[in-house]
């Protein structure tokens, strides 16, 4: 049941968690449904977001064009202008560099939240082998017969992890679109531990809910290195969004383990996609055929390491679809819903797409993403950052929640 406190979009969420695992993503994802038009003009009290079966809901924000704000306080913009905004590439300092060269980092970060939602990241510090182990991996998972990956595919609708088969969801139905249903196919896992300490509410949860919440993965038995490759690679992208966190934190004139107390037992997934090679004979543009449509994510952030290869990640600038390359040695970082939520609308969850590859293109089409969906404890307080109010202590946003 999708419960909200007015039809019209107007009142009071007072009592709000994150719940469950998303699959919403940059390259393959489920995600959210459409936002009440008319919330984006009301104010709001600061939120809890609690919300066990389907998370956060309904945030609002014009689609499929956003107007960019260039705020210097979140929700006290003094003007609004579009263009086309280009996604830059930061070289993050190491996370014991000093603190000039952090707010340095962290300045670079917010105008690239407020202008795109999207920046690139190098200098991670993630070994190379790391990468390419969880790679390979990956994609000789998706080079098994199709009974094999069948034997991990999601047990149940909603069912956060496992495998999931080419034209099982149509990301584009989150902006009321029809489509047909997206070219990909997916293997999603979770956190390869329990944090120690799991439900810290006052309010009761049932069993069953904190089952689901904390999910188990499902693993194969081929290939044996699967599960290692990518639970290294898990804790690879749980540590790089921390600092990214820290790095938000400094950008958002907080202490830089303001955050820290709220992701130390993230529920964040992690899902590795294949977009097999196009068929142009069955691939039909002409009615919004997509690899993934059109959508913006879940959480706090996504990490996504894509491939070179035509047919890739697109975002929404200024009315028009705009092409993001991958970047060598480098992963690509957008902001999620509910990290627009915290920052009352000061940054950006950017609407963006999976394209299809040029029908002309002689050469191989597959390609391959490895997609990290940052989550905070299911149990987080999220509430309107004090340096993301305007003088009149106004908060922008509203959600609904499915209980």
């Amino acid at each position: 049941m999708v419960s909200h406190h007015s039809s019209s979009c107007q009142g009071t969420v007072s009592t709000l968690k994150i719940g469950r695992h998303f699959h919403g993503g940059l390259e393959g994802c489920s995600p959210r449904p459409r936002a009440c038009p008319q919330a984006a003009s009301r104010n709001y009290p600061p939120v809890r977001l609690h919300s066990y079966q389907g998370g956060l809901q309904g945030r609002a924000h014009a689609r499929p064009s956003r107007v960019q704000r260039r705020a210097g306080k979140c929700g006290d913009a003094a003007g609004s202008v579009e263009k086309v905004a280009q996604v830059p590439t930061i070289k993050l300092p190491p996370p014991d560099a000093d603190n000039a060269t952090l707010m340095e980092t962290a300045k670079l970060i917010d105008e690239a939240l407020q202008t795109v939602g999207f920046f690139a990241v190098t200098g991670h510090g993630i070994p190379r082998e790391v990468v390419s182990s969880a790679s390979g991996s990956a994609r000789a998972f998706f080079d098994l017969p199709a009974s094999e990956k069948a034997t991990v595919a999601m047990p149940y609708q909603g069912y956060p992890y496992g495998y999931a088969a080419v034209g099982s969801e149509a990301l584009s139905k989150s902006t009321g679109t029809v489509t047909p249903p997206d070219l990909k196919e997916t293997f999603s896992v979770g956190p390869p531990q329990r944090p120690q300490h799991l439900l810290r509410s006052e309010q009761a949860v049932p069993e069953s809910v904190e089952a689901f919440v904390y999910a188990e993965s499902q693993w194969p038995e081929e290939p044996p290195q699967l599960r290692s490759h990518l639970e290294t690679y898990y804790h690879a992208m749980g540590d790089l969004a921390a600092y990214i966190m820290k790095l938000f934190a400094l950008a958002l004139e907080l202490p830089s383990d303001h955050f820290e107390d709220k992701i130390d037992a993230h529920i964040s997934a992690l899902r590795v996609v294949n977009y097999p090679e196009v068929d142009p004979s069955l691939a039909r543009p002409e009615l919004g055929q997509l690899r993934a449509g059109a959508h913006s994510d879940y959480g706090s952030l996504t990490i996504l390491l894509g491939e070179d290869r035509p047919g890739g990640l697109e975002i929404m600038s200024a009315g028009t679809w705009q092409k993001v390359p991958a970047v060598e040695d480098g992963f690509i970082v957008n902001l999620g819903d509910l990290m627009a939520v915290w920052t009352n609308d000061r940054w950006l969850s950017t609407l963006h797409r999976v394209a299809l590859p040029p029908p002309d293109f002689d050469g191989t089409t597959r390609r391959q993403s490895l997609v990290f969906f940052h989550q905070p404890n299911w149990d987080a307080m999220i509430s309107c950052i004090p340096s993301c109010m305007n003088e009149q202590a106004d908060t922008k946003c509203t959600v609904w929640i499915v209980v």
